[in-house]
């Protein structure tokens, strides 16, 4: 009795425990999901196992001299059958017949098991006399055909399973026979132990065994998921899986375990040895086999093998290989098979050594097994070359690459020089390109330096031979072939040389060589440096192709950041006009994200702005090929109107046809609206420069005129005193004359108001009873059917300003307001409070500085002011009026007094819809003063010295003093009246002075006045008198200023004020 303990540790060895829980928890879990899946896997797994047996044993027929191997082979092709037809007809499978009852299934179940219980027990009752497999076969065959009938035409096989019942007592009873008929199988095996191989022996025990525990299982069956059901085919599963392993798994490696039987005379040997090398012969029909005995002789090999002609000793056959291969040889002798691998002059043999035991399980003579594995261990090589040149490729240059591929090409070849270098595209010349790192470092120094160089074929020597013959050359006596052309200076002897050509699209593109073998050059190296060859180029290309990719990517990775980071716009769109790609900058403008505009055409930024033309055009432009500048009017996604400058271009395909379009584009709104303004600005700025400068004339002719008007008026109120008798007629012409004259005053106070000469009185003043006294001034005087309206908002509604110039801007602007409206309409006064910023402030053509103001608005609905002349309404003597109706200086004295009070005035108008006059003030936080509106004359007396250069001036203003009731000193300029004030300093009172005098004018006259008499009262009279000058004298002390002309009242309350305080 064999000891089973040695095959369980083989399987626990082996990691056949693992392999069977999880193939029995695979089938449980199959068996639970779906047992028609389970059935049919374990059925088909031993179908196929029977069939592989049959055909094994079947094509080895002739060579096996085992009776057992003979019978069990034969008889497995009708097991195998039989358990096919149970799996087919099994319930569920419905292909041979319906069989709803499952009795059929059963029934061919038991023939199956029958057959194989049976073929066991004969192939051990005869294991001892050789049978012929063709009888067996026959035998077995007509058997079959009759079951066959019994079951499927006459219908006379018992009973087997009865729906609802279950098994009956037939198919109960049988499996119980076969079960006693494999026990009597195991009995007769014991008895013919010594004629088996003992591997084998053990696993057809076993086999034979798991197949009784199935047997007995199928006994307790009561359905198809019961535990026992599955418990069956799990026996019957691995019982099929130890005859694979001792018939086809020995079969097929070690087929003297199981083909033969020892046989002692010398003819049986030799027949045995035969079988044996030509069994192994078709299974290793790429190697030759020998038969080596314990003395180390060849006693048999495989005929026809060039190989083994002539050899009788392993030393002859193996060479310098043989001890190496002999100590293998030995190991087999104890039971040892070995597998190893061996080279020999560039040629690489694989080795398998087999111990043939005999049936005493003793080893006389070992199987040896030689393949040449040289083609296949250099495709392995070449693969594993190509995985590494693929990994070398990605991280080094392509010089790096190529060296390496020479030192490869070294290293298959035993070579020990390498070149590779480039056939230029005209087949002309070879561009010298690398070399391997031995012969840069130990052959030559050539290459080592400078630029590539080349190499006109025809020049060269037979190192090109290669391209001239167009195939691969091999020189194994480089020293004698003809043509040669020498070697240059530092280059190594060249002893041999193997060189080939790439072709590509039947142009050589490149030559490898490799040189210097220490043995002569053959086909196979050739082979190898061809395919290396080939090789190499395809990762060059591939190298370049990567190269030029990541250089692609990088250009198109550098352009993405570039476009994304751009300062402009950037859009491309199809040939359709769909938006395809658009950059950062142009969402931030738009206000449009990326996934709203991709697909979109670019007419969603539409705003109605730009005409229908201007695109027509456009498209017409860059359809036709060529681009297109313009500027676009469009709204963005919050509805905000901007301006954009776009420059709109095709882009051409490679067969020339436009295939998208790119528009680059820049939001110009700041800076149209900077240069508007700056335009604006400008504008303003030489308005200003003209407005002064004709300030300057206005001053002058305004002191003259003044001076002029100064003694009519003062004349004509001498002629209207009561003191003076006039007859009716001559008091009508007195009157005219002082209308007439108080008229050309205004105008002349129009000029100085616009000219910013004029001298302003500024009080604390409230805006809102400003407006209210104007008001009803103006609904005296403007047309009824013009209404006025006041709206009140202003919060802080006092100012700093001169109540008389304002009052008469607000009047002005309202006048001018009504004549827009012949037939009637509104006028609207509105005030309202707001703050201006530094940021306005500096923006502003006025002189303005940042704080709290007042904003008056005159708006009216009347005919509007046409654009072309809205910027010309505030020049000096402009007037759309006609000759006659207006002087042109109204609205001008307006601006000139919005600039004395540091305010701002500006025009909003549309014609048709009316115009609207902003006028901005600085707040005051004063508090408002009253004027003194008291009118008539007031007397006096004193002594008072009267300074003018104009004897006509002089004379009315000693009439008008006198009649005022005071004592009069002139002087005609500022010298003499210095001498006259010194003489009689102590009597005068008052000093009245002209401003612009000759020899000394009223400012320096006022100084030495001042410094002679500290405390002297001045008042200052004239017809022109800078601001400056004006601040200037105040700050000195100057006590008061009349501006010429001036009437006798006036002159008299500034006298009286002066000197009574």
């Amino acid at each position: 009795m064999y000891h089973y303990r040695d095959i369980i540790m083989k399987l626990i060895r082996s990691h056949y425990i693992l392999l069977v829980l999880f193939l029995l928890i695979a089938l449980f879990v199959s068996s639970q999901i779906n047992y028609l899946l389970f059935h049919s896997l374990v059925e088909l797994f031993s179908i196929i196992v029977a069939g592989s047996v049959f055909f094994l044993v079947w094509n080895a027929r002739s060579y096996i001299h085992s009776p057992f191997v003979i019978i069990i082979g034969t008889a497995s092709l009708f097991i195998g059958f039989f358990d096919l037809l149970h799996t087919l007809s099994y319930t569920g499978m419905n292909i041979i017949v319906e069989q709803l009852n499952g009795n059929l299934a059963t029934q061919l179940w038991i023939v199956s098991r029958y057959m194989e219980s049976l073929a066991f027990l004969a192939a051990f009752i005869f294991a001892g006399k050789m049978t012929k497999a063709h009888n067996i076969f026959v035998f077995l065959f007509f058997t079959s055909l009759f079951l066959m009938l019994v079951l499927f035409y006459w219908q006379i096989f018992p009973v087997c399973f009865i729906e609802g019942v279950g098994l009956t007592p037939f198919k109960v009873y049988s499996e119980y026979l076969i079960s006693f008929i494999f026990l009597l199988a195991i009995f007769f095996a014991i008895r013919h132990k010594k004629m088996m191989n003992r591997e084998v022996y053990k696993m057809i025990i076993i086999m034979m065994t798991l197949s009784i525990l199935s047997e007995l299982s199928f006994t307790f069956y009561v359905s198809a998921y019961g535990i026992f059901n599955f418990i069956g085919h799990a026996f019957k599963l691995f019982s099929f899986i130890f005859f694979y392993k001792a018939i086809l798994v020995t079969g097929i490696l070690k087929p003297q375990n199981l083909f033969y039987s020892m046989l002692e005379n010398e003819e049986e040997r030799r027949r045995q040895n035969e079988f044996i090398l030509m069994t192994m012969a078709k299974n290793y029909p790429e190697s030759y086999l020998l038969i080596v005995e314990k003395n180390l002789t060849i006693s048999f090999s495989t005929r026809n093998r060039e190989a083994t002609e002539g050899y009788d000793t392993l030393e002859e056959l193996f060479g310098e290989m043989k001890d190496e291969i002999i100590a293998r040889i030995n190991d087999a002798f104890l039971g040892k098979q070995k597998h190893f691998e061996l080279s020999r002059k560039g040629q690489y043999f694989q080795y398998k050594t087999v111990p043939l035991f005999t049936k005493d399980e003793s080893v006389e003579r070992v199987l040896l097994v030689v393949e040449n594995i040289t083609e296949r261990v250099k495709e392995e090589k070449m693969e594993q070359a190509r995985w590494k040149f693929n990994d070398f490729a990605g991280r080094h240059t392509l010089e790096e690459l190529l060296r390496y591929f020479l030192d490869e090409a070294e290293a298959l070849t035993g070579s020990r020089m390498g070149f590779f270098h480039f056939v230029d595209r005209d087949q002309k010349n070879v561009t010298l390109q690398t070399w391997s790192t031995n012969t840069l470092q130990t052959m030559c120094k050539i290459g080592k330096k400078g630029p590539e160089r080349h190499y006109a074929i025809d020049d060269a020597g037979i190192w090109v031979e290669c391209v001239r013959e167009r195939k691969p050359v091999i020189h194994n006596d480089y020293q004698t072939v003809a043509g040669r052309k020498g070697l240059p200076e530092g280059h190594a002897p060249v002893l041999r040389e193997l060189v080939v050509p790439v072709f590509r699209n039947k142009k050589i593109v490149a030559i490898l060589g490799v040189g210097n073998k220490e043995e002569l050059y053959n086909e196979d190296d050739l082979k190898t440096v061809n395919d290396l060859a080939d090789l190499a180029w395809d990762t060059i290309v591939k190298k370049r192709t990567e190269t030029a990719l990541e250089e692609r990517e990088k250009r198109l990775r550098n352009l993405e950041t570039a476009l994304e980071q751009s300062p402009v716009s950037i859009v491309i769109t199809d040939k359709a006009g769909r938006i395809v790609y658009v950059n950062r900058k142009f969402c931030n403008i738009t206000g449009y994200g990326e996934d709203e505009l991709l697909g979109k055409n670019p007419k969603i930024l539409k705003s109605g702005e730009t005409s229908e033309e201007q695109y027509k055009e456009m498209w017409g432009t860059i359809s036709s090929g060529n681009t297109w500048k313009g500027i676009f009017h469009n709204r963005k996604r919050n509805g905000e109107l901007y301006w954009e400058d776009a420059v709109i271009a095709p882009v051409f395909d490679a067969g020339g046809a436009i295939s998208h379009y790119v528009s680059v584009k820049e939001d110009i709104s700041r800076r149209l609206e900077e240069e508007e303004k700056r335009k604006d600005l400008e504008e303003q700025l030489q308005h200003q420069g003209k407005m002064d400068a004709l300030g300057q004339l206005a001053g002058g002719m305004a002191h003259d005129f003044n001076n002029t008007l100064s003694g009519i008026i003062g004349a004509a109120q001498l002629l209207s005193d009561s003191s003076v008798s006039l007859d009716e007629k001559g008091e009508k012409y007195v009157n005219m004359i002082l209308q007439a004259a108080v008229r050309a005053a205004d105008l002349t106070a129009k000029l100085l108001t616009f000219s910013r000469k004029g001298k302003v009185d500024f009080h604390t003043v409230n805006l809102h009873e400003l407006i209210d006294e104007a008001v009803s001034i103006l609904k005296r005087t403007i047309d009824k059917k013009v209404a006025i309206n006041v709206e009140k908002e202003a919060g802080n509604f006092l100012v700093e300003a001169d109540y008389s110039s304002l009052e008469n801007s607000l009047m002005n602007l309202c006048i001018n307001a009504g004549h827009a409206m012949p037939d009637g309409g509104s006028i609207t006064i509105i005030t309202a409070n707001v703050q201006l910023d530094d940021r306005y402030c500096r923006n502003s053509a006025f002189e303005l500085s940042p704080g709290e103001y007042i904003r008056l608005e005159v708006v009216d609905t009347g005919t509007g002011i046409p654009l072309r002349i809205q910027k010309k309404i505030f020049e000096p003597f402009f007037t759309t009026k006609k000759r006659g109706k207006g002087t042109g200086l109204g609205l001008s004295s307006v601006y000139g007094t919005i600039q004395e009070h540091h305010g701002e005035i500006s025009v909003y108008s549309q014609e048709g819809e009316g115009t609207s006059f902003h006028l901005i003030l600085p707040c005051s936080r004063q508090r408002v003063s009253g004027g003194d509106n008291s009118r008539g004359t007031i007397k006096g007396s004193g002594l008072i010295l009267l300074i003018d250069d104009d004897e006509f001036n002089r004379n009315i203003g000693h009439d008008l003093l006198t009649d005022l009731g005071y004592d009069v000193l002139l002087a005609e300029n500022g010298r003499e009246a210095i001498e006259i004030f010194i003489k009689n300093k102590n009597e005068i009172r008052l000093v009245l002075t002209d401003m612009i005098m000759p020899e000394m004018n009223g400012r320096d006259t006022f100084k030495i006045l001042r410094k002679i008499d500290r405390n002297l009262k001045i008042i200052l009279v004239s017809g022109f008198v800078s601001k400056e000058s004006y601040e200037d004298l105040v700050s000195l002390g100057l006590n008061g200023f009349i501006q010429k002309p001036y009437r006798i009242d006036e002159l008299s309350h500034m006298i009286d004020r002066v000197l009574n305080g």
